[in-house]
Order: structure tokens, then C-alpha cells, then sequence
């Protein structure tokens, strides 16, 4: 059987997102993670602790969406959160 190739993932919110983004980091079939959080506090502290690079932290999901960067996305955050978004409708 061939490898498949590892997942780019982006984790959006970083309340219980949080523990999502720490057990992506540490899949052996994840490439690497980005984090989406408005709180740009919350962002910066995470981003470090876990190593993620500068241009995977975002501050909205449509950075998110619009780039290249990401394979998949989960969204672990209010669904009224999103509602500014365009991507959902």
C-alpha cells in the first residue's frame, strides 16, 4: 500500500479547540497545524506553547479559507461566532 500524504489542519477556536490543536501537533499522519482565534492573546500564547509557525496563526476563519495552506478545518467555536462569514452560506 502507498503512504497518503499527511493533513494540513487548521483548528478554529481555541477554547476547547485548544486540546484539539495539541493532539494534532502530535499525529504521526498530521503535517502541521494552524490556529484561528479572534483573542490575539490567546492566539500568541497557544502559537508558542504548541511552535506554531507566525503565518499559521490567524485571527479569522476567512484567512483561513482563502489560503492554500490547509487541507481541513475544524470548527470548535459557537456557531453564532460564524455567522460574518460568507464560507458557511
Amino acid at each position: 500500500m502507498g503512504h497518503s500524504p499527511k493533513v494540513r489542519i487548521a483548528v478554529v477556536g481555541l477554547g476547547f479547540g485548544a486540546s484539539f490543536a495539541r493532539i494534532y501537533k502530535d499525529h504521526p499522519d498530521v503535517e502541521y497545524v494552524g490556529l484561528c482565534v479572534v483573542n490575539e492573546l490567546k492566539l500568541h500564547k497557544l502559537g508558542d506553547e504548541l511552535g506554531v509557525a507566525m503565518d499559521r496563526r490567524h485571527t479569522n476563519l476567512d484567512e483561513i479559507i482563502s489560503s492554500d495552506q490547509y487541507d481541513a478545518v475544524h470548527l470548535l467555536t459557537p456557531f453564532r461566532s460564524m455567522l460574518s462569514s460568507p464560507w458557511l452560506f
